[in-house]
């Protein structure tokens, strides 16, 4: 008995010695560890701070740390902050700014670098500060606003702010669907991206940078549609409503189209109109380059001008390749000129106000004086035989006139530079018979005030008139002008 109760004490006393003698080894390494440490670390972590509160002070360790090396603190809300230390200094503020000893009037303090409000937070923010004052102002943030609404399914917009006029201002927001939005700021004169050498704004027009029926460009959002649209239907903005509706080339009020539905659009709901891009469908083949117009049935495109008289032309794009097609409403249009009632303007930037005149068929009717435009009435061999004939002022504004009957043409009330070339096409006498209140210069001689001439018989014979607003003066005559009565 006496001799296992030996052999069990020797071996206890056997492992105990070993046992102790791997404790003091590990002791000895952290220790070894530890020393090695404080000579070499730069980083040194903190728990959280107690700064911030009237009367208090931070308590920290300097021993051992040298100018430059870098501290950090998490807090249990998790706030993250990053401090450099500086040796000699004895600055009295209390945290988060500053880490100091719970001795202030010692030296060494740790500066504020930086600071993240880290998650969790339904706002956490990566504040860029400077050292020029002791309140630390946070020169700029890049923020991320959070609508917490479960786990994985949170909308998060990113938010950039600087500072402007020692206030903290948010310029750019990137919001959860995408879009990239500057920010309305009164401070600010000019809120334009503004494009240096060599840059641009692109949009993507092939296959790579778009899917079937999507679309680059330039938008409006926040109007309504004052009717069912589809996608891709040219659109107009009525005045009478402020709605967007279906432009139509044929429909007086209806055009010009101002832009283009991305997206079909319910009578009274929210709608997108695209006023400059490119738009991709396959369902299209055109000709690359081809111009597309706006259509004749409410918001069709059209890829050649619309032809009936009447109908507005207006170029809405052209077409990049068979399915893709640049459009741009900038581009204005113009009624075609052989419309009744259509109003016709000249393609002179010098007259292009005001109307000229309206179209009736195939002519042109006068409202305003045309230097340098003749009109012809009749022809030599289908000359005019209407007895008496009356022409209209406008009609004679400038104009030669075939005439084939024996018979009476009474001229109109005349203006200063009307002026008329009549000529006889056969054997018939024509009396010229002027205004009652206007007088005809026969070769010199004015007549009494109403009395006609008569152009003698034979084919060729022709007389030039040109008025002064009262007189009309035989500039010209072959064959005789005898007084008429």
């Amino acid at each position: 008995m006496k001799k296992l109760l030996f052999i069990f004490l020797s071996i206890l006393l056997v492992f105990g010695c070993a046992t102790f003698d791997t404790k003091q080894k590990s002791a000895t390494d952290l220790e070894r560890l530890a020393e090695g440490a404080k000579a070499a670390s730069k980083v040194r972590p903190y728990h959280t701070l107690i700064g911030n509160v009237s009367g208090s002070v931070d308590s920290t360790d300097t021993i051992d740390l040298t100018d430059g090396d870098i501290s950090f603190v998490v807090t249990g809300g998790g706030d993250f902050y990053l401090y450099q230390y500086e040796s000699t200094a004895t600055n009295q503020t209390n945290s988060p700014f500053y880490i100091r000893p719970h001795d202030y009037t010692s030296e060494g303090v740790h500066t504020l670098i930086n600071s993240i409000a880290t998650f969790p937070s339904t706002s956490p923010c990566w504040n860029f500060r400077d050292l020029d004052a002791t309140a630390f102002d946070a020169n700029g943030t890049i923020c991320v606003q959070c609508t917490d609404v479960g786990d994985g399914t949170e909308d998060c917009d990113i938010v950039l702010s600087v500072q402007e006029a020692g206030t903290i201002t948010a310029k750019i927001t990137i919001d959860a669907d995408g879009d990239v939005i500057l920010h309305d700021d009164v401070s600010f004169t000019d809120k334009s991206i503004k494009l240096n050498d060599d840059s641009s704004l692109s949009m993507e027009g092939t296959e790579d940078g778009m899917d079937e029926d999507d679309y680059n460009g330039v938008t409006i959002r926040g109007r309504t549609c004052g009717e069912n649209l589809l996608q891709w239907d040219l659109v107009v903005l009525k005045n009478d409503t402020d709605e967007f509706h279906k432009a139509d080339a044929d429909v007086a009020g209806e055009y010009p189209a101002v832009g283009i539905a991305v997206a079909a659009c319910t009578d009274g709901g929210s709608v997108e109109v695209m006023t400059k891009g490119i738009v991709r469908n396959d369902g299209w083949t055109l000709t690359p380059g081809g111009t597309l117009y706006l259509g004749t049935n409410a918001g069709e495109i059209l890829v050649s001008a619309p032809s009936v008289a009447g109908n507005y032309v207006q170029p809405v794009g052209w077409a990049l390749d068979g399915d893709h097609i640049y459009f741009d409403f900038g581009r204005t249009g113009d009624t075609k000129a052989t419309g009744t009632g259509a109003p016709v303007r000249a393609t002179s930037p010098a007259l292009v106000t005001p109307d000229i005149g309206a179209a009736t068929g195939a002519s042109l009717i006068l409202t305003g004086k045309v230097q340098g435009a003749i009109e012809t009435i009749g022809t030599w061999s289908s000359p005019t035989t209407t007895n008496p004939y009356s022409p209209t002022a406008a009609a004679i504004r400038s104009a030669v006139l075939y005439y084939g009957a024996t018979g009476t043409i009474n001229l109109p009330d005349a203006s200063d530079g009307d002026c008329i070339l009549i000529y006889n096409t056969g054997a018939f006498t024509i009396t010229i018979n002027p205004n009652d209140a206007e007088y005809i210069v026969r070769e010199g001689t004015a007549q009494a005030v109403g009395i006609s001439i008569t152009l003698s018989s034979g084919a060729g014979n022709y007389v030039a008139l040109v008025s002064d607003g009262t007189y009309w003066t035989t500039v010209g005559v072959n064959g005789t002008l005898a007084q008429g009565s």
